[in-house]
């Protein structure tokens, strides 16, 4: 009896000692969140036996949609070729490039997450797919913003992507947000153009996302953020808090513990069509105190207690 108790307990430890996890990142490795997310990932399944493996699409920054479809061709052929036993897609063009395009209820199990808002655009879900889908809270943000505004005019400003466009046009369309400006810049020229112009035609800056922008400097932009601002500016993205007021962030960390964990249930033997797609739910707050003197804003006690303060 406990020779069949012995080798059921080292069958379970060594269950997945054979098994293939491929982690498709929709961006660069050197990403901010993509960085986080992959050592939650590799953290939390490595130890369990699995074999991972990272391949990274780059469409932050390869802007054309035919050079996009190329390096979903890639990741096509790399999972032809590798055979994962589950595949992990991290952010939209993983899904738009590659899940919808080829794998809609395929044999293949995919866990996505961080697709922007909705996942009804790729037709989710899939009878071989779950994840989580990314939601923010920009109109909190906003309304926190305009407290220590000297009006309502807001600007909207990032990286011309497809992940901020989609999130401006849910902005607008979803959360009844409007924007005095929009700017969605290429180039970190551009944005320090913007940025300076807009401290006279707005109230408050709504700073998005810098992934897209070429030549993004971040001493530099932290100097001109320092130099040149007069009024309130926020941003949904924990990687900016340097170079806003406020930041309500996503906490990135959390992408990756639920594909972990998403992908074991999967592993284990649950059929992704049993678990209901679902969004993040926890957030970070830092409150720049260096803008905060210059602009002369005083923080109520209560998002002070919740707060990381930065400098």
């Amino acid at each position: 009896m406990k020779s069949v108790l012995f080798i059921c307990v080292f069958c379970l430890s060594f269950s997945f000692a054979q098994t293939k996890v491929l982690y498709i990142n929709s961006y660069h490795e050197d990403f901010y969140s993509a960085i986080i997310q992959t050592k939650v990932v590799r953290d939390m399944l490595e130890p369990q036996g699995i074999k991972l493996k990272f391949v990274h699409m780059d469409t932050k920054r390869i802007k054309k949609h035919e050079l996009r479809e190329i390096e979903a061709l890639k990741v096509k052929k790399l999972i032809e070729e590798w055979k994962p036993n589950l595949v992990i897609a991290s952010d939209d063009s993983a899904s738009k490039y590659v899940i919808s395009k080829w794998y809609k209820d395929s044999h293949i199990p995919f866990v996505f997450m961080g697709v922007n808002w909705s996942a009804k655009q790729y037709g989710y879900p899939y009878k071989n797919v779950t994840g989580q889908i990314e939601v923010d809270l920009a109109k909190e943000l906003i309304d926190e913003l305009k407290k220590h505004a000297k009006g309502d005019k807001v600007a909207f400003l990032a990286g011309d992507t497809l992940t901020d466009q989609k999130t401006l046009n849910f902005y607008q369309n979803n959360l009844s947000l409007e924007f005095e400006q929009v700017r969605l810049v290429n180039s970190f020229k551009e944005w320090k153009e913007a940025y300076i112009s807009l401290q006279k035609e707005v109230d408050v800056i709504l700073f998005l996302n810098n992934a897209g922008i070429k030549n993004w400097e971040d001493k530099e932009a932290a100097k001109l953020v320092k130099d040149v601002t007069v009024i309130p500016s926020g941003t949904t993205d924990q990687s900016l808090h340097p170079f806003v007021l406020i930041s309500f962030a996503k906490d990135v960390h959390e992408y990756g513990e639920y594909a972990s964990k998403t992908a074991l249930r999967i592993l284990r033997g649950t059929s992704p069509s049993q678990i209901p797609i679902t969004k993040n739910k926890r957030a970070k707050v830092s409150l720049n105190m260096s803008l905060a003197k210059k602009l002369e804003v005083i923080f109520p006690i209560e998002l002070v207690d919740m707060a990381t303060l930065v400098k």
